[in-house]
């Protein structure tokens, strides 16, 4: 059974000029000369002082344009302090309408209706177990990207980024709850960062280096010389874990930024959350040495009753070589 749903919590950036690739490598964590039409890669971008203000998932759609999508909350930010640095080069950032239509289920065969290439992911579905999650990208037509997502288990996730806004897509499947995709997000531990977290967290304690969303041998970018320092000299003591609570809230963007516990110490800070199943999902990050011991982790606006539970990390945590 698929099922579909509109993910309107992200949103899409699009980089157009003959200096995009140059602009691009000059601000974000990621090596841009990796980025192609065929594989999309993560990256992050930071402030002077290494915390990052968003993260984005970027794609080639030709040698002068590229799309990035990213939280829906930050995107006239990011836009607006990105075009600060543009000056002369020939490079135009902008927002373009468009439609994000996510896929889900055991089997996505039905989705070749739409192009027979999507067979290339039916039969190569991404698992993200112990190596970096990755993202293929297919061009459907001028106008619409197929980028297949990793899963845990066998589940198989499909984003279609349709560049038409104007016309209603043809939907396949069964309408399914955006929080069922935002919770696959977290099983699989990819932050996104934005509005409510920009700014609180530097690269590497959200995992950053260890998504690959990070290049060590590039040249520089705002944030470099601490995110450096940090992987060269520094012993990684604060990481982003995957957790679950057993209760709902209504309002998960309120858990944005709030204190995790062990007993009245503040430990970390939530990172993303979604209520799906009658339970809630959470990524935090965290001092490594407060999982230590069976510490009862809580949230600081829920009773001790409402523990959280860490869930595995489907990638190494190890600071990468």
């Amino acid at each position: 059974m698929i099922k579909h749903s509109f993910l309107n919590h992200l949103t899409l950036l699009q980089f157009e000029g003959e200096d995009s690739l140059t602009f691009l490598q000059g601000q974000l964590s990621q090596d841009m000369k990796a980025v192609t039409g065929h594989t999309a890669l993560l990256a992050s971008y930071a402030n002077p002082k290494g915390r990052v203000l968003s993260t984005l998932l970027f794609w080639q759609a030709s040698p002068t344009c590229y799309y990035a999508l990213l939280r829906q909350d930050v995107a006239d930010f990011i836009q607006k302090r990105l075009s600060m640095f543009v000056l002369r080069a020939k490079v135009k950032i902008s927002t373009v309408p468009h439609q994000l239509i996510a896929y889900w289920g055991e089997d996505l065969s039905p989705l070749t209706s739409l192009s027979s290439t999507i067979q290339t992911f039916v039969d190569t579905p991404s698992i993200a177990l112990h190596q970096q999650p990755s993202f293929t990208v297919i061009t459907l037509n001028a106008q619409r990207y197929a980028i297949q997502f990793p899963t845990i288990d066998t589940t198989q996730r499909l984003l279609v980024v349709d560049l038409d806004a104007e016309t209603s897509p043809t939907l396949i499947g069964e309408a399914g709850s955006r929080a069922e995709w935002e919770k696959q997000d977290i099983q699989i531990v990819l932050p996104w960062i934005g509005e409510a977290t920009k700014g609180e967290f530097v690269a590497q304690s959200i995992n950053q280096d260890a998504i690959g969303a990070i290049n060590f041998k590039k040249g520089c970018y705002p944030g470099q010389e601490v995110i450096a320092r940090s992987h060269y000299l520094g012993n990684l003591k604060r990481r982003t874990l995957p957790a679950v609570m057993d209760v709902t809230t209504e309002d998960t963007a309120a858990l944005l930024g709030t204190d995790v516990m062990v007993e009245d110490t503040p430990v970390g800070q939530v990172v993303n959350a979604v209520s799906v199943d009658g339970k809630t999902y959470l990524l935090l990050e965290l001092q490594l040495r407060s999982t230590e011991n069976s510490a009862q982790l809580t949230l600081a606006q829920f009773n001790t009753s409402s523990p959280l539970t860490l869930l595995d990390v489907p990638y190494s945590l190890d600071k990468p070589e």
